[in-house]
């Protein structure tokens, strides 16, 4: 392990620890991101979420504003069960489900598919 790594975690720990909401880290092996819900507990469709993801190898950071994925209820209106989040940046998607998928795509492409741990 290099020393960035440990370095890089105790950043995104730091990060966590100030966002005063409920976040939640996951570790990919190219990847840490932070996922940050600023919405009251219990809201499952969740409008106001913060990604920032760091790159593993180079440090490049990128902040994100999106919000929950969920799955409606047969009245396709109210939401049955949270999948994860979702974020854009201009014709990039990123998605993170609970399960703990990265998946970023463009133009309909997968550019990045990677499974991560959640870590406390």
């Amino acid at each position: 392990m290099t020393r960035a790594r440990p370095l890089l975690l105790l950043l995104v720990l730091g990060l966590v620890a100030s966002m005063g909401a409920r976040a939640g880290v996951l570790v990919t092996p190219r990847f840490v991101v932070v996922i940050a819900e600023q919405c009251a507990e219990g809201d499952v469709a969740c409008d106001k979420v913060v990604y920032t993801g760091v790159d593993r190898r180079s440090g490049a950071a990128l902040t994100l504003h999106g919000k929950a994925w969920v799955h409606l209820c047969a009245d396709r209106v109210t939401p049955c069960r949270h999948l994860g989040w979702r974020f854009a940046n201009g014709g990039t998607t990123y998605a993170v489900s609970d399960d703990g998928l990265l998946e970023v795509t463009r133009g309909g492409r997968s550019i990045v598919h990677q499974q991560g741990k959640w870590v406390e």
